[in-house]
């Protein structure tokens, strides 16, 4: 199956020939994919003094190489579960995209609402200049 950090962008091609739209189920995985990060990042942008870093630190280094050495690892990845969402709703088949279908939905919008929620917390308490 498709391979890399392109992976979706070929899911989102319309298909050649007949078949079920691609784009809905890209947007799907998206959506999921915007709020597991987005909270992810706000939390760690307000605990790390250099959150970029940590940020593409996560990203290139555990998303990329560690999520891909075992399934353990794998599920510690945000990736394994939006790809999930995508090989599920367009049939095609994805590394890292083996989380069955409730939790490939479940578990990235509880990161991304358990970290907004630590991240609301931690405004509440800290002063912002």
């Amino acid at each position: 199956g498709p391979r890399g950090w392109w992976a979706p962008s070929l899911a989102a091609r319309p298909p050649r020939g007949p078949g079920p739209p691609r784009r809905p189920p890209t947007a799907a995985a998206g959506g999921v994919a915007l709020v597991a990060y987005s909270g992810l990042f706000l939390w760690l942008g307000l605990r790390v003094r250099r959150s970029l870093a940590v940020g593409l630190a996560y990203i290139m280094i555990w998303e990329g190489f560690v999520a891909r050495a075992g399934d353990s690892a794998s599920r510690l990845a945000i990736r394994s579960y939006t790809r999930s969402v995508l090989s599920h709703a367009t049939g095609a088949e994805f590394e890292l995209g083996d989380v069955t279908q409730p939790w490939a939905v479940v578990v990235p919008l509880a990161v991304g609402i358990a970290a907004l929620a630590l991240a609301t917390r931690r405004l509440r308490r800290q002063d912002v200049a």
